[in-house]
């Protein structure tokens, strides 16, 4: 006999490919199946997550920004505002954590958040974008609702 065809060779690596494809897919089925079970076991647990959806607001000026409460912080979000430059006052790890953020490429030059940002707090995330000291739960506002207040009437419930 002589060469297999390249015809065959073809239809046996579509073949292989495709058994391939198919254990992939089963593959990530599991994995997704076990994602969903354990993101159900810790819904319950996790409070904070009845924020994820309650966008805040903050304006001034010379910023802006929208941000949504986290598990472990405060989630300012992509096309937010910062102020060019930070208040002398304001205390250094304030400036010097704006000044990351700038170097990591968050801020563009223009003061324009280039992606979602965690901060540790709703303090700092309200500081970095108006540039003085405030009080991040007094200023955050969801219509006429401070996120302070907000979170106090869910806390109560």
């Amino acid at each position: 006999m002589g060469k297999p065809s390249k015809n065959g060779e073809c239809a046996d690596k579509i073949a292989s490919l495709k058994r391939e494809l198919d254990s992939l897919e089963a593959c990530l089925l599991r994995v997704r199946e076990q994602l969903n079970g354990l993101e159900a076991a810790l819904a319950p647990e996790t409070p904070v997550q009845i924020f994820l959806f309650q966008e805040f607001e903050f304006r001034g000026k010379n910023y802006y920004g929208s941000a949504t409460p986290a598990n472990d912080g405060f989630v300012v979000r992509k096309g937010s505002r910062t102020v060019r430059k930070w208040s002398v006052a304001l205390h250094p790890r304030i400036r010097s954590l704006g000044e990351k953020l700038l170097a990591e490429g968050v801020v563009d030059e223009d003061g324009k958040f280039t992606r979602d940002y965690a901060f540790s707090s709703a303090t700092f995330a309200a500081q970095i974008l108006c540039g003085y000291s405030v009080s991040g739960p007094k200023v955050w506002k969801m219509g006429d609702v401070c996120y302070g207040d907000y979170r106090k009437g869910l806390v109560e419930e």
